[in-house]
């Protein structure tokens, strides 16, 4: 991959956010060191007239709602003219982060650390650690090693004798302990979206997962927090402490299975439940009926909650204390009762400081973040505002 800079003073981008049952686009542009809103776009692939499952076995289907995207976005505006590149971020079910973490020794401890040194040093422990993930996710899924493919690394935290530094060089030590973060998908994946992709403008500039600009995107504002990213069919948790990404984890869960209790429980289609969902979240509803359907989401969100405690749980075996700041986003967010749940539900047995505050995450919260739009205040395009904060590589 190359490394792009921004060079020009306006430049022109587009970001596509493409989830389990939803795409969003955003066309921005970068001036002055600044992101500018130019236009955004959401809709469900139901209302492609078809249905999609998270996966790309269809690239016929996500080529349409690609080239659908940027159409609504305006393709004879005059700005879309000097549009070269694309930011695109996949599903939970294609995309995948691990954080690995590895020790090494060194046997000249007392010596400091060079420049060659600390870059040998840093080639290897990637190496190692991604052989390392590789080996142990073909072992969970069956899936051999040479079918994934690495999208990117990078170094999150770094120690030598148990004292955490910034950068290598300079320093000396015989124990040194890095968390590096990785991302990558199957490789039959990745041909699939080339394919996609292979004939159109613009071209693809970057394939992220926007949890990793977390710390790009707000900056000093939280230092330690809880992130909830619901989405259709899966929830994402990333767990910050003191500026640094220390877990990205991930379970089944999300807003589609409410949709599918209103549609068992009534005997409507599909997109008549969603349709209903996505009403009864905006409570455009009578009383007597919002109460009917929060009597079939009990037992739905008792589930979810569950499973956000599990892998809490999972996370805490790891040695992190919780911050107590929660924040939500994504399209399942919306949903009255998850807010609920998390603000009066059972937490005891987790590792938090004091009882979670719950805020949403959404865009207008992100820095450097211009233009005027009214998705500003909806946690739903959270998500897609942070793919634009990607550091640039052709793809």
């Amino acid at each position: 991959m190359k490394v792009l800079k921004w060079g020009k003073q306006e430049e022109y981008f587009f970001a596509l956010d493409i989830g389990t049952n939803a795409f969003k686009g955003l066309l921005w542009k970068k001036e002055g060191g600044k992101i500018i809103a130019l236009k955004t776009f959401l809709r469900y692939f139901k209302e492609l007239g078809e249905l999609f499952e998270g996966q790309f076995s269809e690239e016929d289907f996500v080529r349409k709602a690609v080239l659908k995207t940027i159409e609504e976005l305006g393709e004879k505006d005059n700005f879309l003219k000097k549009l070269q590149y694309i930011f695109l971020s996949l599903p939970g079910t294609v995309i995948k982060n691990e954080i690995f973490f590895i020790t090494f020794e060194r046997e000249a401890s007392a010596e400091k650390i060079t420049i060659q040194e600390a870059e040998a040093l840093v080639k290897n422990i990637k190496v190692s650690a991604q052989k390392e993930i590789a080996q142990a996710f073909s072992k969970k899924t069956g899936i051999l090693e040479k079918d994934l493919h690495f999208l990117d690394s990078e170094i999150l935290e770094i120690k030598i004798d148990g004292y955490e530094i910034s950068q290598l060089v300079g320093f000396s030590g015989r124990r040194m302990d890095f968390a590096v973060l990785f991302t990558f998908l199957l490789r039959y994946d990745l041909e699939k979206i080339r394919n996609i992709f292979r004939n159109l403008n613009p071209r693809i500039l970057k394939i992220s997962s926007p949890y990793q600009n977390f710390v790009s995107v707000l900056g000093d504002k939280i230092l330690s927090a809880l992130f909830l990213d619901i989405g259709g069919k899966i929830s994402h948790v990333v767990v910050i402490q003191k500026g640094r990404i220390q877990r990205i984890s991930q379970f089944l869960g999300g807003g589609d299975e409410f949709s599918q209790t209103l549609s068992q429980n009534l005997g409507i289609s599909a997109s008549e439940a969603e349709d209903l969902k996505i009403r009864y979240s905006k409570k455009l509803l009578s009383e007597n009926v919002r109460k009917r359907i929060g009597e079939f989401f009990s037992p739905v969100i008792q589930n979810w909650f569950s499973s956000l405690k599990s892998t809490l749980q999972e996370i805490q075996g790891t040695a992190i204390i919780l911050p107590p700041n929660i924040f939500i986003f994504g399209g399942g967010s919306l949903l009255p009762e998850v807010e609920e749940i998390l603000r009066e539900g059972d937490w005891n047995g987790l590792p938090f400081l004091k009882k979670p505050e719950v805020k949403f995450l959404l865009p207008r919260d992100f820095k450097n973040l211009g233009g005027e739009s009214k998705v500003f205040t909806n946690p739903q395009y959270t998500p897609l505002f942070l793919i634009p904060y990607a550091k640039p590589k052709i793809f």
